[in-house]
């Protein structure tokens, strides 16, 4: 009887140790990107990656984050390319890259791409008002808000 309840306690704790090695705890990560403009005409990006897990991204080389702006047809008008990402606490949010770019009127996608990360599109618009250009996007993506940026919830 002994034996039978110490295999017993045995069998329980190798099927314990084998469930919790076939559960994963990968940090989930996402972009969040923001936008803004601090100067007339000129888009400044911040290329941020938000990690949603109670777990530390411990960062991983050759991540091949891509950014390619786009205008209404198509053309390629900035890109941008992150090889290796760096470690992001759990629930934080790192900002591995930022650039600048002039644009005209007209309106533009970023599309954010990278290995292991959700792609993401973000729509923005140049607009000109009193002769002066400044940005529009969804509300989610201006930061901060300047004197040359507006919301569209409707981009």
């Amino acid at each position: 009887m002994k034996k039978l309840t110490i295999l017993s306690i045995l069998a329980v704790m190798v099927l314990s140790a084998c469930g919790s090695m076939n559960q994963t705890n990968t940090p989930e990560l996402r972009f969040a990107p923001k936008l803004t403009m601090y100067e007339e005409g000129v888009v400044h990006f911040e290329v941020g990656v938000l990690n949603q897990s109670s777990q530390k991204f411990t960062g991983k080389k050759d991540v091949n984050i891509q950014v390619i702006v786009t205008d209404d047809d198509g053309k390629i008008r900035n890109q941008m390319q992150i090889h290796d990402l760096g470690a992001i606490a759990e629930n934080d949010k790192i900002v591995p890259f930022t650039s600048d770019a002039e644009y005209e009127t007209g309106q533009y996608i970023a599309s954010l791409t990278g290995e292991g990360i959700p792609s993401l599109s973000v729509p923005f618009e140049i607009k000109v008002d009193a002769g002066v250009r400044s940005l529009a996007a969804p509300p989610d993506f201006i930061d901060p808000h300047t004197e040359y940026t507006s919301i569209d919830p409707n981009l």
